[in-house]
C-alpha cells in the first residue's frame, strides 16, 4: 500500500500543471501565458530528439556526408569503383589500339609492312599486332648490321666543337642528376634521373620533332648550331611543339617521376656522329 501510494504521489507530481506568465514591465499587462507541467516536458523533449534524429538520418544518407561515415563509402562506391575501373581498362586499351594504328599506318608509308602482310585486326590480339608493328624490314636489319660493323671496325671519335664553352651548354635534367647504371641502350641513350622532372634544352634552338612511340613515349628532337642534335626520350608531358624556338635551359617536357621509367633517354649527335655525352657535361 505504501509503495502504491508512493508512486501515485510521483506521477501526480509529475502531471502537476505550473503557469508560467511573462507580464509588461511598465503596464504589468499579461503578455503570454502556458500551462506546463514535468510529464509535458518530458514527452515534447523526447519528441524534438525523435524529431532531430530524423532529420540528421536523412541529411546524412542523401547528402554527401555519408561519405566521412567509417565504412560506409566501402559498400556505397564499390560499384562505382568497378564500373570506373572497367571504363579506364577500355580506353586504355582502345589508346593502345589507335597507337599501333598510327605506327602500322607509318611503317607502311615507309614501306617497312606490306599492306597484304597485315591481317584483320579483329583476327589478331593486341600482344600479337604489337609484334607485327614493331617488326623490322630486312633492309632496316641489313643497314643496322652493317653501320654497326662500320662502328667496330671505324671507331669515330666524338666530334666536340671547339666553342663548347661559348655555349655554355645546360645539363638536359633540371636538379641534381644522377646517371642510372648500364644505362647506354640500344639506341645509344644515356639514362639520367633526377628529383627534379623538368627536362631541358641543352642550348638554344628549333624543336623539329615531336612523336609519341610506344616504348619511349614522347620523343622530342632538337636542332642546334654546329650540325648538333639532341634528343629526348620517355618524356610523359611535351611542353613544346614542332618549329618551336627555344633558348638553353629552357623546359622542354616533363618525365613522369612516380611512374616505372622515372629517367629520361638523351642521345646528342653532330653531322650524323654519335657524341657519348660524358664529353660534353660533367654528370
Amino acid at each position: 500500500m505504501a509503495q502504491k501510494k508512493n508512486l501515485k504521489t510521483i506521477l501526480e507530481r509529475w502531471k502537476f500543471r505550473y503557469k508560467l506568465f511573462i507580464l509588461n514591465e511598465t503596464t504589468l499587462e499579461e503578455v503570454f501565458r502556458i500551462k506546463i507541467s514535468r510529464l509535458t516536458i518530458f514527452l515534447y523533449g523526447f519528441f524534438a530528439l525523435i524529431i532531430v534524429f530524423v532529420l540528421m538520418s536523412v541529411l546524412i544518407i542523401y547528402s554527401p556526408l555519408k561519405y566521412y561515415l567509417p565504412g560506409f563509402s566501402d559498400y556505397s562506391l564499390r560499384s562505382e569503383l568497378s564500373y570506373n575501373m572497367a571504363k579506364i581498362d577500355s580506353l586504355s586499351n582502345l589508346l593502345n589500339k589507335q597507337t599501333l594504328q598510327l605506327q602500322t599506318t607509318k611503317n607502311i608509308i615507309t614501306g617497312t609492312l606490306s599492306i597484304d602482310s597485315i591481317p584483320q585486326q579483329k583476327d589478331v590480339p593486341i600482344e600479337k599486332y604489337r609484334e607485327l608493328v614493331e617488326k623490322k624490314s630486312d633492309k632496316e636489319i641489313k643497314f643496322v648490321e652493317n653501320f654497326q660493323q662500320n662502328i667496330s671496325l671505324n671507331p669515330v671519335k666524338a666530334l666536340i666543337m671547339e666553342n663548347t664553352t661559348k655555349h655554355n651548354l645546360a645539363v638536359p635534367l633540371a636538379g641534381t642528376v644522377v646517371v642510372v647504371k648500364d644505362s647506354i641502350n640500344k639506341d645509344n641513350g644515356i639514362k639520367l634521373t633526377s628529383k627534379n622532372g623538368n627536362v631541358l634544352a641543352m642550348t638554344e634552338g628549333v624543336v623539329t620533332a615531336v612523336e609519341l612511340t610506344l616504348n619511349n613515349r614522347y620523343v622530342v628532337v632538337l636542332q642546334h648550331l654546329d650540325g648538333y642534335l639532341s634528343i629526348y626520350k620517355n618524356i610523359a608531358v611535351p611542353l613544346k611543339k614542332v618549329d618551336e624556338k627555344v633558348n638553353m635551359s629552357d623546359a622542354i617536357g616533363l618525365i613522369a617521376l612516380d611512374g616505372e621509367r622515372p629517367y629520361l633517354i638523351f642521345e646528342l649527335w653532330q653531322n650524323s656522329t654519335y657524341i657519348d655525352p660524358y664529353e660534353v657535361f660533367d654528370f
